[in-house]
């Protein structure tokens, strides 16, 4: 009873303080920069091409690059018996989502919206579509991988450390209402620290 009373009490004071930080800020995100270099000698999917469809290890699921756009944004799908079972976007060049928390500079690229079909989730899908991608976009010439994730996301910062990705910084993003920028707080993972205003275009 009294772990159930102190799980409600926890549950109150984080609605609160979500609240609070509503009333406060237009703009609060805690989220952690993850990061991946490519080690490689060399490599095999290099001319992964639109609909063309490729294999790896796992033999139950087949993977395509499923569009890809003029902008730099890339969707990557797995298939199993042809349908779509999971999905995760690249992006290669701005605008792409969280640029004010991490830029594409050279030789660098962005995942992110990676999503599973609800009834198929827990079986690996997701894992082996990141590692196909990271593949195909080191086969193409990139150098860097970046990914970024919210701090409290716990399976996403496992699945992706157990994936062979590091914790590049962690970063704190807050605009006060009626301010005209936010406040960027970084800290990198050899513990120094960076602060700065950062201006925001998207109308918010």
């Amino acid at each position: 009873m009294t772990s159930q009373r102190g799980s409600h009490g926890r549950d109150h004071e984080q609605s609160m303080l979500k609240r609070t930080l509503a009333l406060l800020f237009s703009r609060f995100a805690r989220v952690v920069v993850l990061h991946r270099v490519d080690g490689r000698k060399n490599g095999s999917h290099a001319n992964a091409a639109v609909d063309t469809p490729w294999r790896c290890a796992r033999s139950d699921i087949v993977f395509i690059v499923r569009s890809e756009k003029e902008c730099g944004e890339i969707a990557f799908v797995a298939l199993l018996s042809g349908e779509e079972v999971c999905r995760c976007t690249v992006w290669t060049a701005p605008p792409h989502p969280d640029a004010d928390i991490v830029p594409l500079v050279s030789g660098r690229f962005m995942l992110g919206a990676l999503s599973t079909t609800e009834s198929e989730r827990g079986k690996g899908y997701a894992s082996a579509l990141v590692e196909e991608v990271v593949r195909v976009m080191f086969d193409r010439g990139f150098t860097e991988g970046v990914a970024v994730v919210w701090h409290s996301n716990a399976p996403s910062l496992a699945a992706f450390g157990n994936s062979g990705w590091q914790v590049l910084s962690r970063v704190l993003l807050v605009k006060p209402r009626g301010a005209r920028r936010q406040i960027r707080i970084e800290r990198r993972l050899r513990a120094t620290f960076t602060f700065k205003w950062t201006e925001r275009h998207d109308g918010h």
